[in-house]
Formats: C-alpha cells, structure tokens, sequence
C-alpha cells in the first residue's frame, strides 16, 4: 500500500534523512540487545539510549523542519519536547490546508458562498482544530510529567513496587502505540462528515443536474478519504514521537551516571537487580512487540507494508471514517 503523497507537509527529501536516522537507530537497538545478553549495562544503556534519541530525532526532522546541523549538534530532551508542541502543530495545519485546499477550490466557491451552514461548519471545524491542538499537548505533558517521577528511581533496586510501575508505565505507552486515537485527544467529531452533508445539500439546492450530483458526490467522499489518509499518517509519527521523547526522558538524567564513575557512584555497581536496567530490558521488548522502527520507516516513506503497518494503519483509518462519517 502506498501512500506517499498523503501528508504533504513531509518533503521527499526530509523523508530520506529521516529514514536513514532510524535505520541508525535500528543498529543502535541491535547492539545494545547485544550487550545486554552478554551483561554489558552501561554500554547496553548508552546504546538504548542512542537508538531512542535517532528515532526521536528522525521523526523531529522530518515534522518540525529543524536542519540536519541542528540535529547533529545534539538536541536535549527539553528541545525534543518543545518538538512535540511544533509536531502537533504539524499535523493539524496539514488537516486544515487539505479541508481549505478542497473546499476553496474555484469550482466550489458557488457553494461556499450560497450556504450558510458551509461556512459555518467550517468555522467550527477550524476551531476544533485550536482545541484539538491544545488537548494534545496537555495530554503530552502529563505523560511526560509521569516520566519525569519514574526517572527518579532509575538507579532503585528492583523492589515489587518498582518493578510494576516501570510494568504500567511501558504497557501506558504500548497503549498510545497500540491506539493513538483513543489515547491521543484527536477530535474532530462529526464535523466533516456534516460539513460533506451539507455541501451536498447546496449543491442539489443550486443545481437540477443530477448526473453532476453523482460525480462531485464521489468526489468529495474521495476527498475526504484522502484528507484521512494523510491525517493516519500524521497521527502514527506523532504518537510516535510522544512514545520515543517519553522513553527518552528516563535516560536524559541518568545518561552521565551510565558513562562516568565519581566518587559515589560507577557504572559497574549496575545489575539485573536495578531499576533502570530492568526498565531497558521492558523498552527492548516493547520495540520488539511493537516493531516501532520497521513500521515508523513505512510510515515516513509512505510505503506501508508489512502486516504490522497495516493493521495500524487500517486501525487509525477506521476510526478516524467512524468518527466524522455522517449516515
């Protein structure tokens, strides 16, 4: 299934950087499977760590136009968050340019200016995009907030208590992976679909021709279909981001203690028996089960392939078609 033309915002050439920043990452992801087996842990972490940070990095390249310099440099985890706010914006100035770009066209213009409930659908529509933005990134800053707490015991032993929170907090972003609609306020409702209703309605008002009520009626519910395959694309890669820059944020602390001994601490008092260590081993398995960085590269291409990338993908479309359909 191909559907690289369907977020127009993502530029071809943004996309091959991009890619080549996860297929790094995938490497990352190996090594450090690797070097866990074999109970190497600090270099087991800093490799995790590596993985998630090119992940995050490439989908922060390809939706927030920052320049491969500014990557290289280094990013903190502060500037991958703030990439989160500039992402969202992304992807509902995507929606919005599609709705805008349909709706605006010379040949519906009649339309739009003979039907007051048009305009006013999309008046709504543009607003619940504001909204929708806002929700998101509150949703974002509590998840990271919990992030934030989790991080501080890192370097606990491996106590019961311990072990469930990292257990509830990897299954929370196993969730947002598994169903990014539900766990990501995207609302929209219904407005499409009625604003698609009403365009219909004006236009059998206007015109008698019923052969061109056919033919602009499939048009505008391919359109539509259209603007929801961008927007299930836009919405993998964000959730995305949001699983990766929240994985990121156990590291971003701790990162110098897993490389340099002091007078307190030194990375070969790391075991099996701390946190942070059983906390990388449930992150592995997470990639694993989830597939991540295989099904964020068919994403960014727009090449979706294998039977993981599907099943989202078709998951996301689903969804999004039942909230703004209209019988």
């Amino acid at each position: 299934m191909s559907v690289e033309n369907s977020y127009t915002l993502l530029k071809p050439d943004q996309v091959y950087v991009a890619i080549r920043f996860v297929k790094v990452a995938e490497i990352d992801l190996e090594a450090s499977k690797v070097l866990l087996e074999n109970k190497l842990y600090p270099q087991a972490l800093f490799m995790l760590q590596q993985a998630i940070e090119k992940a995050a990095k490439a989908v922060m390249y390809a939706m927030t136009r920052l320049s491969i310099e500014e990557l290289k440099r280094g990013v903190s985890h502060e500037v991958l968050r703030r990439g989160l706010s500039i992402a969202t914006e992304h992807l509902v100035e995507e929606f919005r340019n599609q709705l805008q770009g349909w709706l605006f066209q010379p040949a519906n213009i009649n339309i739009l200016c003979a039907c007051n409930e048009v305009r006013q659908l999309f008046t709504e529509i543009m607003e619940k995009f504001v909204e929708t933005k806002g929700r998101i990134e509150e949703t974002i800053r509590k998840i990271n907030s919990y992030a934030d707490k989790l991080s501080s015991l890192a370097l606990r032993q491996l106590e019961d208590n311990v072990r469930s929170t990292i257990d509830d907090f990897i299954n929370m972003v196993s969730q947002i992976m598994h169903d990014p609609v539900s766990h990501l306020p995207i609302e929209i409702s219904s407005l499409p679909g009625k604003l698609q209703k009403a365009f219909m309605t004006c236009l059998r008002g206007i015109s008698k021709n019923r052969d061109q009520w056919a033919r602009i009626e499939a048009m505008v519910k391919r359109r539509l279909e259209e603007i929801v395959e961008g927007a299930v694309r836009g919405i993998y890669l964000l959730s995305s981001y949001v699983a990766l820059v929240t994985l990121h944020g156990f590291f971003e602390r701790n990162i110098s203690l897993l490389r340099y001994p002091d007078e307190k601490w030194t990375p070969l008092s790391l075991s099996e028996d701390i946190a942070i260590v059983y906390l990388a081993s449930r992150i592995l398995d997470f990639f694993k089960k989830t597939a991540l960085l295989q099904t964020l590269r068919e994403f960014l291409e727009g090449k979706i392939e294998t039977e993981e990338s599907r099943e989202i993908y078709s998951k996301i479309y689903k969804h999004l078609m039942s909230i703004i359909t209209v019988s």
